[in-house]
């Protein structure tokens, strides 16, 4: 009665009355929920007046409505965080004349913010909560917008489509270092994984986003299209971010580092159907050089066709020698696949030491310049690589597994010997084991990789 006597004639409110309201609403500990409105209203314990009590009453109202949720001290762990989003059309859900349909936008912002501030809370009580958080949102915007046009404006129609992009499912990626087992060393890939394809030009505008020498996207072949569903089947492109490439030996160990690691596949052989044919990876424990030299570990082994090279006009050869800094050269010769420039050079620690002139490659016949030599005996590699293709964007990879599908059959045959130790003398480096046979002119190339970051493409 009091209260009400000092609302009716503008009285300021005694200040028991306004702590006894204020600590009513204090005192529900467990509802996190109403924090920040009991804060801003006890800012005014001072100086209350009517604006503060009805304050205070719509929170006791809202309390009254929702007793049955809440947070739960207990010694459980196994409770679930919900979250409630709703915004107020007050009641013109026809005419939109009380609120925009941004309203539910602006408000679901501001839910998803402090469900996140909550969690940091609860984690701190030591409830941390392990699983997403689910938010249940008032979609009457969208359904009010689907089902009556001619009362909506243009604003809320463009607010909608966002809406219905953001709503699109993410697409999860990787990137993955591959022919290392060391963070940061050999080559990069992104490896995005689709549920169904994608237009070229979304590709290509996600591989160039990701600079880096090549981005790849795997897409699952339903079981109704395989020829023996005993086996994990995808398709599998490669781009570079220029453009997109026929094959790329690291993206593709890459793309079988993540199905193997996720769990994605439950066999140690995977099939990629790719623009080059049928590639296939395959999980194998170990390497022997074929010389009593082993390593340990766990490798992926790729099968890729060997690759025929040809004589290369020796016309063009001060040319090649110069944009090579006039390293020592010793051969040269031409691949099939690609058109690219495969040069010997003097010595491995010529290869080391290059300082090529990369606008100068970009002017040479080929599609790139493939640079090996002879790697020094107390190395324990065969042969030292570097590549250049600097006329689909990238100047220097840091290892290139495709690469090797020429210079293998090419060492193999210089050296007398089928088992090949290849290390890549970029700036990142990189190691290859590679086996040639010449029977079945195929490639096997066994390396590792290690996932360094993954996270979703969102648009």
């Amino acid at each position: 009665m009091e209260m009400t006597r000092c609302m009716l004639y503008e009285k300021e409110l005694p200040k028991n009355l306004w702590a006894e309201a204020a600590s009513t609403a204090v005192f529900l500990l467990n509802r996190p929920d109403i924090i920040f409105a009991v804060s801003m209203l006890s800012r005014f314990m001072h100086c209350a007046s009517e604006v503060h009590l009805q304050a205070v009453k719509r929170i006791v109202r809202y309390v009254k409505g929702t007793v049955d949720y809440g947070v739960k001290y207990t010694h459980s762990q196994n409770f679930q965080f919900h979250v409630y989003s709703d915004s107020d059309w007050g009641g013109s859900i026809d005419d939109m004349k009380s609120t925009t349909a941004e309203a539910e936008y602006v408000t679901a912002t501001a839910v998803v913010n402090q469900a996140i501030w909550l969690r940091r809370i609860l984690a701190d009580l030591h409830m941390e909560q392990k699983e997403p958080t689910q938010i249940l949102v008032d979609n009457q915007a969208v359904i009010s917008i689907s089902n009556n046009h001619t009362h909506v404006g243009i604003c809320q129609v463009v607010l909608c489509c966002v809406c219905s992009t953001m709503a699109k499912k993410p697409v999860k990626y990787f990137v993955v270092d591959a022919f290392t087992e060391s963070a940061f060393k050999g080559n990069p890939a992104a490896v995005c994984l689709l549920e169904e394809e994608k237009e070229d030009s979304w590709m290509q505008g996600v591989a160039t986003e990701f600079n880096l020498s090549e981005t790849c996207y795997l897409t699952p072949i339903a079981e109704s299209e395989r020829s023996d569903i005993s086996l994990n089947r995808f398709r599998l492109r490669w781009f570079t971010p220029a453009t997109e490439v026929e094959l790329c030996g690291h993206a593709t160990l890459a793309s079988a580092h993540v199905l193997f690691s996720s769990g994605l596949v439950k066999s140690d052989i995977i099939e990629f159907v790719t623009l080059s044919g049928v590639l296939t990876a395959k999980k194998v424990s170990g390497i022997n050089d074929g010389e009593g030299a082993s390593e340990d570990g766990l490798f992926i082994e790729l099968e890729f066709p060997a690759d025929t090279v040809t004589e290369f006009n020796s016309a063009d050869i001060s040319q090649i020698s110069a944009a090579l800094n006039d390293a020592p050269i010793i051969d040269i010769k031409r691949t099939t696949v690609g058109d690219h420039l495969l040069v010997e050079l003097a010595s491995g620690k010529d290869v080391v030491e290059l300082q090529p002139d990369i606008g100068a490659i970009a002017k040479c016949p080929g599609g790139g310049i493939l640079v090996s030599g002879t790697a020094p005996p107390e190395s324990g590699f065969d042969y030292y690589c570097r590549t250049f293709f600097p006329k689909v964007g990238i100047n220097e990879d840091p290892i290139t597994g495709s690469a090797q599908c020429a210079l293998a059959p090419y060492w193999a045959k210089k050296m007398g010997k089928w088992d090949l130790s290849v290390y890549a003398a970029s700036p990142r480096g990189g190691v290859v084991h590679v086996h040639f046979d010449d029977q079945s002119k195929r490639i096997l190339m066994r390396g590792k990789a290690v996932t360094v970051m993954n996270g979703c493409v969102m648009i």
